[in-house]
């Protein structure tokens, strides 16, 4: 499965991708635990280029 995210800065801030989803690895977990589901889950993503080759791994 595939999904886009579009991140429009308000200010200029230096972060990593990996920042990014390190962060939202943690809210997503905390969420699923305040709705009662326990099961962590980790969150990935690689880097392509427009012609989809493969940069590396985030």
């Amino acid at each position: 499965m595939s999904t886009t995210i579009e991140i429009i800065p308000v200010s200029t801030t230096n972060i990593t991708f990996g920042q990014v989803i390190d962060l939202a690895t943690i809210n997503i977990n905390n969420f699923l635990n305040s709705i009662g589901v326990n099961q962590p889950i980790v969150l990935s993503a690689n880097l392509h280029e427009n012609g989809e080759k493969y940069i590396k791994p985030i």
